[in-house]
């Protein structure tokens, strides 16, 4: 398979006008900021699939262009390119990976092509055409009665980023812990932007209130900064630290691994997910890029499976149709556009990858209040 994609940026895009022959869709994803170091994998994943997609054209489908949006800018910058690019006709769908402010500034901002948003998301539902793709923060399944049961939690700290998405899910968490019967020690909120010494302190207020896990509602770069300084200081083997859907393989290596069998995440999927599709999908992005390809994360197969499905829509002429449909019906009755596990799946740190607990074992204690 020897199909170049074709990956443009905004300016090359505007300049190049229309082409109606190219289905182009705009990947708004980090290549700076906090969530930089998840945005290798997010290209590599979606260029494998336009690579596939052009190779296996047939029918409708039109030739893939990808168009480079960095959602690392800040979210006025963001807006802009998306509405530059919209206004020019150049981008017929976009496939977004950001933050939650991000999100809620592009909702806000009345634009039109069909979006897809693959992270979690706080709840919102938007104009005609959005679908986020991921779970809400606020209904997702937390876990938090498997730490109780497992691991004899009862005494909690709650650390998040002060932003839209972790303040909702900070009001989620805290109120299925009191309706375990747990109690919450320390509850903090911090700006973006983490210092080593901030985030020490942090770490250091959350063991001194007697809490034995921390959950930490925060991303990228950030959260490194954060389980750094708990390492730093020695509260990595005396507090356990739980990450829900925002701590991945690549967070996890700019970590430099973790032994302590005290830091957790959830995510639709981890490299040690044993699938025969997942496995499948990533030796063939090792063949396109080699053995030092980027971990394939669970927002990489998100990104994955929706540039497919996007274009297959586009090719059935549903675009903007079908995501209002699936905008408009109940998750566990929507036509779901991912072809994977729907499940969030529990996880361990051992090293550098993550251990996936018995699925049996989350679904009997774990279940949400």
């Amino acid at each position: 398979m020897s199909r170049p994609v074709v990956m443009i940026d905004r300016w090359e895009a505007m300049l190049l006008g229309p082409d109606r022959r190219a289905f182009r869709v705009g990947i708004v994803a980090p290549m700076t900021g906090n969530l930089g170091l998840m945005g290798p994998t997010i290209f590599h994943a979606v260029s494998l699939a336009a690579e596939e997609l052009n190779y296996n054209r047939s029918g409708g489908f039109r030739r893939v262009e990808l168009v480079v949006v960095d959602s690392g800018q800040d979210a006025h910058a963001v807006v802009s390119s998306i509405i530059d690019l919209e206004s020019a006709g150049t981008v017929d769908a976009f496939l977004g990976v950001h933050s939650n402010e991000n999100l809620t500034a592009i909702q806000r901002a009345g634009r039109a092509a069909p979006y897809i948003y693959i992270p979690h998301h706080e709840g919102l539902h938007g104009e005609p055409g959005f679908y986020c793709g991921g779970d809400s923060l606020v209904s997702s399944e937390s876990h938090l009665k498997w730490f109780n049961c497992y691991r004899g939690v009862s005494e909690w700290a709650i650390i998040g980023t002060d932003y839209v998405g972790p303040r909702a899910a900070r009001k989620a968490q805290r109120h299925e812990i009191e309706f375990l019967g747990g109690r919450i020690q320390h509850d903090e909120l911090t700006r973006p932007g983490l210092t080593a010494g901030q985030a020490r302190l942090l770490v250091d207020r959350a063991q001194a209130s007697g809490a034995q896990a921390v959950i930490m509602n925060v991303i990228g770069r950030d959260l490194v900064t954060l389980l750094k300084a708990a390492r730093s200081l020695g509260h990595d083997r005396r507090i356990i630290r739980y990450s829900p859907g925002r701590l991945e393989e690549n967070t996890l290596l700019a970590l430099g691994g973790d032994r302590s069998g005290n830091l957790y995440s959830s995510m639709h999927s981890f490299n040690s997910v044993h699938s025969e599709r997942r496995r499948e999908l990533h030796q063939r992005q090792i063949k396109a890029v080699g053995d030092d390809a980027p971990v394939l994360t669970s927002w990489g197969e998100h990104a994955y499976d929706s540039l497919l499905h996007l274009a297959e829509l586009d090719a059935r002429g549903e675009l903007t149709t079908s995501l209002d449909r699936l905008r408009e019906v109940p998750a566990d009755d929507a036509d779901e556009p991912y072809a994977h596990d729907s499940r969030a799946h529990l996880a361990v740190a051992r090293g550098f990858m993550f251990e996936v607990l018995p699925q049996e074992v989350q679904t009997t204690q774990s279940g949400r209040a």
